[in-house]
């Protein structure tokens, strides 16, 4: 019921905002789409909330991140929020809707065993993989695997963080919603 009343305050808000900058001319509304999807199967979607956004590395900001598990939970924590995030949704930017495509491709890598148990696993693999990947820039791979190094992350996880990154970049919202409805159903 609470999420149900989240999407209903969402919808309006995120409907009503020009999307900035945005090459692909993605809609909001594919984006409400998607975060209906994710509630659906029982993902907690949040925005801009001062625990969950200043969760970083030393209390740095992030744009957003994906928890698996008992209480899943997507965050989303928007540019134009730094510095103050009281929960208030605001005027999306690319970068927003960037960061709500690759969690939620997290959250389908998390359900690609059939349940939302914190267990990623990659979507493609072998030459699938190479061929969804020659569509992302080398550079830009590269620019991934540098930063979830410096950071720590293990091989596995760069390779799940590039493939959310890629996705984030090449599949548009419905898509990654079909797939969040196919292999999350509760």
């Amino acid at each position: 019921m609470i999420k149900c009343l989240l999407t209903a305050a969402v919808a309006p808000l995120l409907l009503s905002l020009p999307v900035i900058g945005s090459p692909s001319e993605v809609e909001v509304d594919e984006h409400i789409s998607l975060i209906v999807a994710i509630e659906s199967v029982g993902v907690e979607v949040s925005f801009n909330t001062k625990e969950h956004c200043l969760s970083g590395v030393g209390g740095s900001f992030v744009s957003g991140f994906y928890r698996g598990g008992e209480e899943p939970l997507l965050v989303v924590c928007q540019d134009k929020k730094r510095g103050r995030f009281d929960g208030e949704i605001v005027e999306a930017t690319e970068n927003d809707l960037d960061t709500i495509r690759h969690e939620a491709h997290h959250i389908v890598q998390d359900c690609s065993d059939g349940e939302i148990d914190g267990m990623l696993v990659p979507m493609f693999t072998g030459e699938a993989r190479s061929r969804f990947l020659s569509g992302y820039s080398r550079e830009r791979q590269e620019q991934v695997r540098e930063l979830y190094a410096q950071h720590g992350a293990s091989d596995y996880i760069i390779t799940l963080e590039v493939e959310a990154f890629a996705v984030a970049e090449t599949v548009s919202p419905s898509s990654i919603e079909n797939a969040v409805k196919r292999l999350c159903q509760l």
